[in-house]
């Protein structure tokens, strides 16, 4: 599925502008590969969350601890939206600046 998408964002003076989306899906291969599983760095990576959560905090993230654990992801996942977009971005500049070259 490809094509282009218009959005509307605020700037940060409040005023409603609307900016076209220059990244468009393209078509990819099946996954195949030869490298580790990424379940497994995923395990790796969380148990590396744990330790840090503890150091910082004294003990792991447990259930009950007073905060809105859906306020908590939703705002972690605005975050990843923006460096996701970031690194499309980016993806983008980079093959353009290959084909001009």
């Amino acid at each position: 599925m490809s094509g282009r998408t218009s959005l509307k964002c605020h700037t940060r003076g409040g005023k409603l502008i609307r900016k076209k989306i220059l990244y468009e899906a393209e078509e990819q291969p099946d996954p195949s590969g030869s490298g580790e599983a990424i379940v497994d760095m995923v395990c790796r990576d969380l148990l590396k969350r744990k330790e840090f959560g503890t150091k910082k905090y004294g003990e792991p993230l447990m259930s009950n601890n007073g905060r809105n654990a859906l306020l908590d992801a939703y705002e972690e996942v605005l975050d990843l939206v923006c460096y996701l977009r970031q690194a499309l971005d980016e993806d983008l500049q980079r093959r353009e600046n290959v084909q001009n070259t």
